[in-house]
């Protein structure tokens, strides 16, 4: 059962796509018709070997049907093949193929296209099959869509045109109003010129002077003002009598200072001594209060309390 439903599946999208290419194929020859100086035969036979290629590999198994309609005649009809001299600029088109790949195996990648065409032909085949058949969907199209496909490509085409149409029209407004902005910039740029050489004038200039010399009066009795009022809150803040107080914490400060660093030199020198002392007494004073230090780290490491003993309270 579930391989039924994916022959059919896989039927239906390759009878989808044949629709679609046999459409593309119509639609191009419709367009190069109108413009015979850029038909591009190689583009046209590269789609005719897909075609064929889409026609072999699809199973049919409707008696004596005609896969998808595309017999020989259709596509002679279709491109207009009847006509000799065609053909024979076809086959000087299809002569470029490799000489070691017959027409019947020739290979997607294998015929030599412009870039920009081979561009354009996957940029179109890519959004026809995301726009239509999307990738992360198994669910086929219904069939009545899959009819009106052609139509809507076509549709598709012509809304092209009209937004190339727009796109014009709006690059041409865009060109009109960048001309005019810059025909106002010029008339501002004299303008603007003619307003410099105006205030150049001797007259302007005397004008300008005179408030230069005011507004720098101005800023002098600003100043002056500021050194007043900075010279009040002083006053204000720092009476003599202040003054005269923090003047004497001062001095008290400065003597204090000097007793305790005559002191501190004291005790230093005294230290020093006893350090370079080589006295008997000294030496077990030194190892006494090493000992003591050690017991008093160890009392503190295990929380046990010391207690001195007589013998060396007695010492």
């Amino acid at each position: 059962m579930e391989e039924c439903r994916a022959c059919a599946h896989n039927d239906i999208e390759a009878d989808m796509r044949a629709k679609l290419l046999l459409h593309e194929l119509k639609l191009t020859v419709s367009t190069e018709a109108e413009d015979r100086k850029s038909i591009n035969f190689k583009a046209m036979a590269r789609s005719l070997v897909a075609v064929v290629r889409t026609q072999h590999h699809v199973d049919t198994t409707a008696p004596s049907d005609v896969p998808f309609g595309l017999t020989s005649e259709t596509v002679r009809d279709t491109w207009g093949l009847n006509d000799t001299e065609q053909m024979s600029m076809m086959k000087e088109a299809m002569r470029v193929r490799p000489p070691h790949c017959p027409i019947q195996s020739l290979d997607y990648d294998q015929v030599l296209l412009p870039p920009e065409v081979e561009a354009g032909l996957r940029a179109k085949c890519e959004l026809l099959c995301d726009t239509f058949y999307p990738l992360n969907s198994h669910t086929p199209l219904p069939a009545s869509q899959l009819h009106r496909l052609p139509q809507e490509l076509a549709a598709f085409q012509a809304d092209v045109t009209a937004m190339e149409a727009k796109r014009d029209v709006l690059e041409a407004a865009v060109e009109g109003g960048l001309e005019e902005h810059i025909r106002l910039l010029t008339d501002m740029t004299k303008h603007i010129v003619s307003m410099i050489k105006y205030y150049r004038l001797d007259d302007v200039t005397i004008y300008s002077r005179l408030k230069m010399e005011f507004v720098q009066s101005c800023v002098a009795a600003m100043q002056k003002q500021i050194e007043l009022l900075t010279t009040q809150l002083l006053l204000q803040t720092y009476p003599p009598h202040k003054l005269r107080s923090l003047a004497q914490l001062r001095l008290h400060l400065d003597q204090r200072y000097r007793m305790a660093s005559q002191r501190n030199w004291e005790m230093r020198k005294e230290l020093d001594k006893y350090r370079t002392s080589t006295s008997k007494d000294l030496r077990l004073l030194h190892e006494r209060i090493a000992t003591a230090q050690a017991k008093l780290n160890l009392g503190a490491r295990h929380n046990i309390p010391l207690h001195p003993s007589q013998h060396e309270v007695d010492n």
